[in-house]
């Protein structure tokens, strides 16, 4: 895997230098554990508070929260969480996506598993009271045999952009 993962990044130096784009230049070899449970919602809480997130964000009916670094994630509402993302202290990641009356609950294990190729992706965090300049970064998978597209996106954190 490592002479494939040589020749993309040779590859896309080339095409960055040729077509002044800033490809995704930065692959590495990783290994990544998924696991995914339909979780009922009034287990949901139950579930968030085990994990013991770090960071992080969740939507309801009426608001998107972020969950500040080390911050206390605060479940006081009487909405059901409709989807969110969160890190913990192991690097663990832990996603939740609505599924009919349940919540899929997917847990990421970063350096155990299936052999992947990964980089780093930021999304910039516009509104939601957070001031400017907030991104949230996440990690992209890909298969090794399937390279089209992310096989799977996990987050790592919110961080304030750095000025270049």
């Amino acid at each position: 895997m490592s002479k494939l993962l040589e020749i993309y990044q040779n590859i896309t130096e080339q095409l960055a230098v040729e077509y002044q784009v800033d490809w995704p230049k930065t692959l590495q070899q990783a290994s990544l554990k998924v696991e995914s449970q339909k979780v009922p919602l009034n287990q949901l809480h139950t579930q968030l508070i085990a994990f013991s997130p770090t960071q992080g964000w969740y939507q309801t009916l009426d608001t998107v929260q972020i969950l500040a670094l080390n911050s206390t994630l605060n479940l006081e509402t009487s909405d059901p969480i409709i989807c969110g993302e969160f890190i913990n202290e192991q690097g663990c990641s832990l996603h939740i996506r609505p599924q009919g009356v349940h919540r899929l609950v997917t847990l990421y294990t970063p350096n155990t598993g299936e052999s992947l190729l990964s980089a780093k992706y930021k999304h910039v965090l516009q509104s939601h009271g957070l001031p400017n300049g907030k991104v949230a970064i996440y990690k992209l998978y890909w298969d090794i045999n399937e390279t089209k597209q992310p096989k799977y996106s996990r987050f790592l954190k919110i961080q304030q952009e750095k000025k270049s």
